[in-house]
């Protein structure tokens, strides 16, 4: 569907060495579909995790979270560590039965010689999972053309990566990586397996005094095999389908003195859906002094059609129990893209406070929406919604994040966002338009009450979703930690304290059927040897 299935991508928390959040458009050097942002994962070399580590707790939502992870070493320059991890959650409140079982192996191995331009990371996981799904109004072809129907979804499948990298000097470097990634999952209406297997290469150099170069190409390839289970819901024109895409990419960052630089780069994709595509940018940083910078960019990102739009076709019951909905692909569609104008301030008033700004003004052309049918005769009658681009849109807004270290042992965060969304032409205008919160505020406090005991305390205000019936909240979560000894820790944790419980998306006659998230509590107790 062209998305990420976030709740398979199950790390061992204290296995994250950082996880960054990009703003604004990376397609130049991540590719398609990097079109409004990129959070990037960035686990911990396995030389930084030798020992053992145990975790383990749960609570009335979170029902278990057990966490082990053994690193060791191997000789003078090799590491390695495996680890594993089993969570249960429980429902949330409503019909949605979407309660969530799920463990995962995995492991990583690291050889870095001290001495030597070669370096080798090994990485692997390998998951199983039950997922509850309730589907509160399915469509069927005779009376009452409608049934409710509970299904556990079953989600298992795995990777594993392997990269070289090779210092050429202290200024030039290349990496090559290789990747596969198996998903298999068992719908409501359908059984699908994925394998995509993927091979990059990056070389960084600097071959003039002042400039930067990086470039890079890539080849992916998918291919799937779709399992109709349901077919009057949903089923697709071809069951197996292989697609691939190329690209090559380069970048220049450019010192014109030393308060300038420029970035300029581009990338060149070809894919079997959309075909030819580019996505340049172009970046500048000026330093006003040490400790202030103003900065700008102009970017194009595009997101390819997927292979749900490209030829699905899906039944639903529109208007229980008198209309169906029929949406079907189109193989004709390209891919949508963006032109996006961002400018922003950074500042480092003192050695404790820090602060930045970002405003934004993104333009979408060819967006991918619906193009309705006239009404089909029928028992009950269908209405068809055919996938059609040729949609416009913008969105635009500023973000304001600010730092404060009070003490060393204290600091707080302020984060809020403004964003406003207009779409034009895509047959869906006024229910996108109106799914993003308008305004959102974040306030975070993370203190060290004393060497053994630490308080986190976030609280958030998030706006009204008016498209999706979904109200404005305010919400509170805390985390209260305790050191027993140098080895052994207690937490407690209470989240979304404000409501019992809440809607935070709706999509109305959604399969599966939506539920709210609910208020929850939970322990754990964390080992290290």
């Amino acid at each position: 569907f062209g998305g990420v299935y976030w709740e398979v991508q199950d790390l061992v928390l204290q296995d994250i060495e950082r996880i960054e959040v990009i703003r604004g458009p990376g397609a130049t050097v991540w590719g398609a579909n990097a079109v409004n942002g990129v959070i990037n994962i960035i686990t911990r070399r396995s030389q930084d995790t030798v020992g053992t580590l145990f975790t383990t707790g749960g609570g009335d939502q979170d029902r278990m979270i057990s966490q082990f992870r053994h690193g060791f070493q191997v000789g003078d320059d090799f590491f390695m560590r495996i680890s594993a991890k089993h969570r249960e959650l429980n429902e949330g409140l409503g019909p949605g039965h979407d309660d969530w079982r799920f463990g995962q192996i995995g492991f990583r191995a690291d050889w870095t010689p001290d001495s030597g331009p070669d370096s080798l990371t090994f990485l692997g996981q390998l998951y199983d999972g039950v997922q509850g799904t309730f589907a509160a109004a399915e469509a069927i072809p005779g009376p009452p053309f409608v049934q409710r129907r509970i299904r556990d979804t079953t989600l298992n499948g795995g990777h594993a990566l392997a990269r070289w990298t090779h210092e050429i000097d202290e200024e030039t470097s290349w990496t090559v990586q290789a990747y596969y990634d198996r998903t298999k999952r068992s719908e409501i209406a359908t059984d699908f397996s994925l394998d995509i297997w993927d091979l990059d290469f990056q070389y960084q150099s600097k071959p003039w005094d002042d400039h930067k170069v990086t470039w890079g190409l890539q080849f992916r390839h998918y291919s799937d095999n779709v399992t109709e289970t349901n077919p009057f819901v949903l089923s697709v024109d071809d069951t197996s389908k292989e697609i691939r895409r190329t690209g090559v990419f380069i970048q220049d960052e450019y010192s014109l003195s030393e308060d300038l630089r420029v970035i300029f780069g581009s990338k060149f994709s070809y894919n079997d859906l959309s075909r030819y595509e580019y996505q340049p940018s172009a970046r500048a940083v000026y330093s006003l002094d040490e400790t202030h910078a103003v900065w700008g960019a102009v970017s194009k990102a595009v997101r390819t059609p997927s292979r749900v739009a490209d030829d699905l076709m899906l039944r639903q019951l529109a208007v229980a129990p008198f209309v169906f909905a029929q949406v079907t692909g189109n193989d004709r569609l390209q891919a949508e893209d963006l032109t996006a104008w961002e400018l922003g301030y950074r500042a480092q008033e003192t050695e404790s406070i820090s602060w930045d700004a970002a405003v934004f003004f993104n333009r979408y052309d060819d967006l991918i929406g619906f193009v309705r049918g006239p009404l089909m005769a029928g028992l009950p009658p269908t209405f068809p919604l055919t996938f059609q681009d040729g949609g416009r849109g913008d969105t635009y807004g500023f973000e304001l994040n600010s730092r404060w270290n009070v003490t060393e042992c204290w600091t707080l965060r302020a984060w809020y966002a403004f964003l406003r969304l207009r779409a034009d032409g895509t047959g869906q205008d006024a229910s996108l338009e109106g799914s993003a919160p308008r305004n959102t505020v974040q306030l975070m406090s993370s203190w060290n009450l004393t060497e053994d005991v630490e308080l986190d305390v976030i609280t958030r205000y998030v706006d009204s979703l008016p498209a999706r019936d979904v109200e404005s909240y305010f919400d509170l979560d805390v985390r209260v930690g305790y050191a027993v000894r140098d080895n052994l820790s207690l937490q407690i944790v209470g989240q979304n304290l404000l409501d019992g419980s809440r809607s935070e998306f709706l999509e109305k006659n959604a399969l599966p059927s939506p539920s709210e998230v609910r208020r929850g509590v939970y322990g754990q107790v964390e080992w290290r040897y």
